[in-house]
């Protein structure tokens, strides 16, 4: 059962790191050529998103599991603000 909790886990995190990064993506104006393009280029930014996000709280002396935990949870409330506000859309190619 641990097994299978940590498995759901990696699985958020990693779609919260393709929404948050495409939401950034969008508010600075790329646009996408295709679906995977979009994915890979979302992924790569919000993991780094969230990378440098966790070295900041490090540098601040707040890395903690609480603080964390809120940062991520901050990451997912303003990712599904922005996937509202443009959601993906399915190439008919």
């Amino acid at each position: 059962m641990n097994s299978l909790l940590q498995l759901l886990l990696a699985l958020l995190v990693a779609a919260l790191c393709l929404s948050s990064g495409r939401v950034l993506l969008l508010r600075l104006g790329f646009d996408f050529a295709n679906q995977s393009e979009e994915a890979a280029l979302s992924a790569g930014v919000g993991f780094g998103v969230i990378t440098y996000s966790m070295v900041m709280l490090g540098g601040a002396r707040l890395y903690q599991p609480a603080v964390a935990w809120l940062l991520l949870a901050a990451l997912a409330f303003l990712s599904i603000w922005g996937l509202r506000r443009a959601p993906m859309r399915v190439d008919p190619r």
